[in-house]
């Protein structure tokens, strides 16, 4: 690749990397006499053969920048073809007129340079090298990559479909072949888009969003960002963005590189808006005109009859925050519960008190004296052993309640169902007198009345037997 046209320096990739090893730092900035300005950032140097290929293009072609010499298999099969680069598809077509170079060996000889320069021509772009590979040259980088790029595929279909003969093969006439690369070396997209793209630059930005998407930060700065910003015309209106979303979207490698498109400045600028932006909303019907049967079409415009607020402007994330305040209140109110929790002042509450050192024999001892009754109640205590400290547990109070013996310990099972069944008999014979009394009393209330009373209770009555 060119890198100053008035001294002729160009860059080279150093002999004894593989392809994929090979960075930008790594490149070796040569003058058109294969002197080394720049070694990089390794210690090898130059392939001679590949200096002689490209000072010849770079001295012969001003206007070419940047130069891909490849020979894949593909490529190579095709280049030892007689009949060369054929044209069978879109690919080859592209290439437009493609130029030849006879193979003859190495090219390390100054004499191979002129006859380069000549088979190669003032306009082709081109140039298959017999038995070895291509050269592919551009104005820009993303030109000839363009161009490598195309020739690879051609070349891919070529060896494809030889097998089944060239006179099987269809190829265009020479005007249709004409036509087609007058078409695709244009820009296809000129009548839909504002930007007139040049040959490759579409395609190679794909390529960065996809390495900058991985994480290899190329830092190549996109003609096109990939998202879109929203058109800010007359008719559009900043409320219609409603306030649950934003119309800036965050930063992300793929999508903004420019420098000037973040900056600082601009930054601040876009949070100011945001937070600055109104929240004030008034919808709008407004009937279609130029129809006979008018539909209403919803608009949202700001509300300047709005007077009970008014806008500040934000300008440091400590607005609402108290000021001149200690900085190390905080530090000294956690020193302080520290030392309080250590000196034991911070409490849970109340604490229980236990029952401490008393058995059953003690508990015997324990009656209240003014019980009159014959069951045999004690006085015990309840308290919680485990929150009282160990040296104050001698000192806890008992707190006395009475206590009632379970009278159906000594009652074997006969005993118990007999117990239940006289208490079934008490309670039926509780509800037959209620059922009584309420009768009496209804008696006297009048005969009518008794009747649907009595109506009233039999059904609920039967209901209830149900």
């Amino acid at each position: 690749a060119r890198v100053n046209q008035e001294q002729e320096h160009f860059l080279i990739n150093p002999f004894g990397m593989m392809y994929h090893e090979v960075t930008g730092s790594s490149l070796v900035k040569v003058d058109i006499a294969g002197n080394i300005i720049d070694p990089g950032s390794t210690t090898y140097g130059i392939n001679r053969a590949g200096y002689t290929l490209h000072s010849a293009i770079h001295k012969a072609r001003p206007d070419i920048k940047c130069i891909v010499h490849l020979h894949t298999p593909a490529v190579a099969a095709v280049s030892a073809m007689k009949c060369g680069l054929l044209p069978l598809s879109q690919d080859a077509l592209f290439c437009g007129k493609i130029s030849y170079h006879d193979y003859r060996g190495i090219l390390i000889e100054d004499d191979v340079k002129k006859l380069l320069v000549e088979d190669l021509g003032p306009i082709n772009k081109v140039m298959i090298l017999r038995n070895h590979g291509f050269v592919a040259c551009g104005e820009t980088i993303e030109e000839a990559w363009k161009y490598a790029f195309n020739v690879i595929n051609a070349c891919e279909v070529q060896v494809r479909a030889a097998p089944i003969g060239i006179d099987q093969l269809y190829l265009p006439s020479n005007e249709q072949q004409k036509r087609i690369a007058d078409v695709l070396q244009g820009n296809i997209n000129e009548a839909t888009e504002d930007k007139k793209w040049k040959i490759g630059e579409i395609e190679f930005e794909c390529l960065m969003r996809i390495l900058d998407n991985a994480g290899f930060r190329t830092g190549y700065v996109y003609r096109q960002p990939l998202i879109r910003t929203i058109d800010k015309s007359a008719t559009f209106k900043d409320v219609e963005v409603p306030p649950a979303a934003s119309s800036a979207t965050s930063f992300v490698d793929a999508g903004q590189t420019q420098s000037e498109a973040y900056s600082p400045s601009r930054q601040t600028q876009r949070t100011t808006e945001w937070r600055n932006s109104p929240n004030a909303y008034l919808k709008q019907e407004i009937e279609e005109t130029g129809t006979p049967n008018p539909k209403k079409v919803t608009k949202w415009v700001p509300d300047t009859g709005l007077k009970h607020s008014t806008p500040i402007k934000i300008d440091t994330k400590h607005q609402f925050a108290p000021s001149n305040v200690d900085p190390k209140e905080l530090k000294i109110h956690q020193k302080q519960i520290k030392e309080d929790r250590f000196n034991e002042k911070v409490s849970a509450g109340y604490q229980s008190k236990i029952l401490e050192n008393v058995g059953w024999e003690d508990v015997s001892q324990m009656k209240d004296p003014h019980q009159t009754s014959s069951e045999p109640i004690v006085v015990v205590g309840a308290a919680s052993k485990g929150i009282i400290k160990r040296d104050q547990q001698n000192n806890a109070i008992v707190y006395k309640s009475y206590y009632g013996q379970n009278p159906f310990t000594h009652m074997d099972n006969d005993e118990i169902e007999k117990y239940k069944r006289e208490v079934e008999q008490n309670q039926m014979r509780e509800q037959a007198l209620k059922k009584n009394a309420l009768l009496d009393e209804i008696r006297k209330g009048g005969d009518s009345q008794y009747d649907d009373q009595v109506d009233s209770h039999n059904i609920s009555t039967t209901g209830r037997g149900k």
